[in-house]
């Protein structure tokens, strides 16, 4: 993987960030629930949430971390808990709480740089699991539909898996753009059109829902346009590794506390 884009770059900072890969056109974005037209983009919420926009309430709030040794741990409330991978390539640290709090949002820069995210928010009252997963996969369905309409197309790729905690739904996106008007990537997630030059974002996500909780783990990194096919292979394998891995220590971890606290 060669230099990083002026996107990635941008991330790693603690302020708002706005989108920097020129040259290319915005022409899709997905997030809110249900569809709405808005300056030309045609806007899905993968997780389903019906907020028009998503809002920073707290922080976001950073810590470099190059020499510090964190040992790779972390949690937020009793929500979850996760081990992060190779603790010691990570470079930074980041955290926040969307739309009134009710979203949470975790950020970690690793070197080359991949980040990994992990957010959360709350199953819509009197809805199941199973309901609540079908919902989302919809959404995830209705969204491919929509991006991948625009040509080269394929770049919404998705399925389904098992996991330790029941159905995930696994996506794969090419030429992802990070942060647009209505909020941060995973939320809000927008697609460059062209095959242009510069840097391709790709990006794997895994969501599902355990409980009152949705949960969505997603690890973005960045390509030339000029890499080659195996490149572009081994990217999208390297990040689609961390994002399992990161699912299972959070579904252990969780485990693990649940039964420890009983």
């Amino acid at each position: 993987m060669k230099r990083c884009s002026g996107v990635l770059r941008a991330l790693s900072s603690s302020v708002p960030l706005s989108l920097e890969l020129t040259g290319r056109r915005l022409v899709r974005s997905t997030r809110g629930r249900g569809s709405a037209l808005l300056a030309g983009a045609i806007m899905f919420a993968p997780q389903g949430l019906a907020a028009a926009e998503y809002e920073f309430s707290y922080g976001p709030s950073g810590v470099n971390l190059e020499g510090n040794g964190w040992p790779g741990r972390h949690s937020f409330l009793d929500v979850y808990c996760v081990d992060f991978p190779d603790p010691g390539s990570v470079t930074r640290l980041d955290e926040g709480l969307l739309n009134g709090n009710a979203i949470s949002y975790f950020r970690a820069t690793y070197k080359g740089p991949i980040l990994a995210f992990i957010v959360t928010s709350t199953v819509p009252k009197g809805r199941s699991e199973a309901q609540d997963f079908t919902a989302l996969l919809d959404n995830e369905y209705r969204a491919a539909r929509t991006v991948n309409a625009d040509p080269p197309g394929n770049r919404y790729r998705m399925e389904t898996g098992k996991s330790a905690w029941g159905p995930v739904i696994r996506l794969q996106l090419t030429d992802i753009a990070e942060n647009t008007p209505a909020g941060p990537f995973p939320l809000s997630r927008a697609f460059y059109s062209g095959e242009g030059e510069g840097q391709r974002l790709h990006s794997v996500h895994r969501i599902f829902v355990k409980g009152s909780n949705r949960f969505e783990i997603a690890v973005i990194g960045a390509l030339e346009a000029s890499d080659t096919t195996e490149a572009k292979i081994a990217l999208e394998g390297r990040l689609g590794k961390l994002a399992d891995k990161l699912v299972a220590s959070l579904q252990r971890c969780k485990a693990d506390n649940s039964a420890a606290s009983q």
